[in-house]
């Protein structure tokens, strides 16, 4: 197969994307049904930059996604010309027409589709509007679309009413376990060493940020002082929420007892994993977190918003608490410090297991179905770049 691997963000990209593509795009390279790939992305993001020794990809440059552009711009659409893909393959919420070749969009971001609160700024409101609305075109015109957890292919079935044979359900791997102690964020006391609860993600509204710093208002007024870090970054338009949170916590009287360390390197993260004593996820909303892996992975005993798809994930491994809920969240962290050695191990050795059971081989080898799936959908079974399914099964 020749795949076009479209990266049509609006010219930056995530970490989790990034992560994404660091983990796919090599094992997609050396499959033994691909034959190549082209690899497009916002100029200014230099992907080739990422990798090594991928011999059979092409990256190439493309302008940023606009909104209700579903044609290649000229340079584009002379690449894909030349290139002939026998598929294309959008890995987020994009469609983009191109003679008769079919597409395979992606479903990996939920907050604009289940935002739990309409942000008050009108820019804000067209943003979620907009990207919506271009998720509905992807998954309604494009051939075939990856849903990224149960949760996401249940919504899209029952928003979009379309078919299920339509929709693979296809999770992302877990990450690699790293060896070593890490490196302490330098904004992080070294007495608090072992002693603090974590959590990670993007500054936003849907991360239920009030919830933790309501558990931390109530353990106080249990005389249980309890240090949090949180690591994460807002966007420019997310400022009056940190500045809503800041307040808050001093409102609550817990300011003090909490540190913003902003975006950390994989060696800052692997030593926030390392040493917290509890992981907290209050996500109001998710479609397969990257955080939730990573956690898992390094065995961290985690409290977790009992809303979708987190115990699609987490399932055992984890403590749940109702969402909003501050003194449940607080009364969960609590019974969690309290745990003894052998209990912590027991929890820690489970959600390590669960988390080797992402695999990005098998991602990418259910990714080389749905693809085939797509190509073999436009009546395009006599092309000699699709391999038996013999190739493709035993890959992995």
């Amino acid at each position: 197969m020749r795949i076009a691997l479209l990266n049509l963000t609006g010219g930056g990209i995530g970490s989790g994307y990034r992560k994404y593509l660091l983990n796919m795009l090599p094992r997609l390279a050396s499959h033994p049904a691909v034959d190549s790939v082209l690899c497009a992305s916002p100029y200014g993001l230099n992907v080739q930059d990422w990798f090594e020794n991928l011999s059979n990809v092409d990256f190439i440059g493309c302008r940023p996604f606009r909104f209700m552009h579903h044609r290649p711009d000229s340079e584009l659409y002379d690449n894909l010309k030349k290139y002939r893909p026998d598929v294309i393959f959008i890995p987020l919420e994009r469609y983009l027409k191109f003679e008769n070749i079919p597409i395979v969009t992606m479903v990996r971001n939920m907050e604009p589709l289940l935002s739990p609160e309409m942000p008050n700024q009108l820019r804000e409101r067209m943003r979620i509007w907009a990207q919506t609305w271009e998720a509905g075109t992807a998954v309604r015109r494009s051939s075939r679309v990856i849903a990224v957890s149960q949760f996401v292919k249940d919504f899209i079935l029952r928003k979009w009413n379309i078919s299920q044979n339509k929709v693979s359900l296809i999770y992302f791997g877990s990450e690699h376990v790293m060896e070593g102690k890490g490196s302490r964020p330098n904004t992080i006391p070294e007495a608090w060493t072992n002693d603090f609860v974590f959590t990670a993600g993007s500054i936003e509204p849907y991360r239920g940020l009030e919830d933790i710093v309501k558990a931390l208002s109530y353990l106080r007024g249990k005389n249980r002082r309890i240090r949090l870090v949180i690591a994460g970054q807002e966007r420019p338009q997310m400022q009056l929420y940190r500045g809503s949170i800041e307040r808050m916590t001093e409102k609550h009287g817990v300011a003090q007892n909490i540190v913003w360390v902003g975006n950390l390197n994989i060696d800052e993260m692997l030593w926030c994993y390392r040493n917290c004593k509890v992981f907290v996820m209050s996500s109001r909303v998710e479609a397969c977190p990257n955080t939730a892996m990573e956690a898992m992975a390094y065995g961290c005993i985690s409290a977790v918003a009992d809303n979708p798809p987190l115990p699609e994930f987490f399932r055992e491994c984890a403590a749940y608490y109702p969402p909003k809920d501050g003194k449940a969240l607080g009364e969960t962290i609590l019974r969690l410090l309290e745990q003894d050695e052998r209990e912590r191990m027991t929890v820690s050795d489970m959600a390590m297991a669960r988390a080797r059971a992402f695999s990005w081989d098998d991602t990418v080898a259910r990714t080389i179905q749905t693809l085939r799936d797509a190509v073999m959908q436009g009546g395009r079974k006599d092309l000699h770049c699709i391999r038996d399914e013999d190739s493709i099964k035993n890959a992995v």
